[in-house]
């Protein structure tokens, strides 16, 4: 794992202690688990006490070898920290970031592996598929008014999908052209609606607490659409992404 991170971002301070006890508790279980920090502190001695006072006994790219740091920044494409990038043995990319990984616990983690999940929970974050809501545009299933069992139920409508466009992406080395996550509360769902309410809030109000499909295209300057479809199918969300594309849904703006 690289671990790009620097002393004097907030994130980063939140999320080394993290990093630091899922280091403890994974490399117990498999020794061949490694990790090296790489520092995008502004000065050696802020690296070396971060790393001495707040990290975890792992290893760190020397802090001279600047080149070499921003030549793995521009490799991974890092454009932000904290950033967690997991390797394979065979030097390619398993999971581009994945702190949600490290956030769900190293025994979510040997159950699980390493790879991103197909689907992702907008209550454990915003990153799905090495990408990320901002970044991608993103097929978003609002369902907090349904049960367990019919959440489970849309996690697998969007399963299909998600890891068709997962493999179209790997294929040409691109990110997946959508991602999609269930949003069951939690995380930045509140936002999310915020951001929603002035072109769609009757539209989320008025379905009841049933489950409501949203695409943001955040790299659209902020654009998003709402799906017409009354119940969650891997073919009606295909249905409603063919329409998108064929320009036959309504272009909404999120607001402030």
């Amino acid at each position: 794992g690289l671990y790009f991170s620097a002393h004097w971002c907030p994130p980063c301070r939140g999320f080394t202690p993290k990093l630091k006890e899922f280091y403890t508790e994974y490399k117990a279980k498999d020794s061949d688990f490694e990790i090296i920090f790489c520092s995008s502190d502004r000065e050696e001695s802020a690296m070396q006490s971060y790393f001495k006072e707040d990290h975890g006994d792992y290893l760190a790219l020397p802090y001279e070898k600047r080149k070499e740091k921003e030549a793995l920044s521009s490799m991974f494409k890092v454009e932000g920290i904290p950033t967690f990038v997991v390797v394979g043995p065979d030097g390619k990319v398993v999971n581009a970031n994945a702190r949600g990984k490290i956030t769900a616990g190293a025994a979510a983690v040997l159950e699980a592996g390493w790879a991103p999940p197909a689907v992702g929970d907008l209550a454990e974050g915003a990153d799905c598929a090495g990408t990320d809501i901002n970044e991608c545009p993103s097929v978003v299933v609002l369902c907090e008014g349904s049960d367990a069992a019919a959440q489970a139920s849309i996690k697998r409508a969007l399963e299909p999908l998600a890891k068709k466009y997962i493999a179209e992406g790997q294929a040409t080395e691109e990110d997946p052209k959508y991602i999609f996550f269930i949003a069951a509360g939690g995380g930045p769902v509140e936002q999310l609606k915020r951001l929603t309410k002035k072109d769609a809030g009757d539209k989320v109000e008025s379905s009841g607490g049933k489950p409501v499909v949203l695409l943001f295209d955040i790299p659209d300057n902020g654009g998003f659409y709402v799906s017409d479809a009354t119940e969650v199918t891997t073919e009606n969300l295909q249905r409603f992404l063919n329409s998108k594309e064929d320009g036959k849904e309504t272009r909404l703006q999120l607001g402030r």
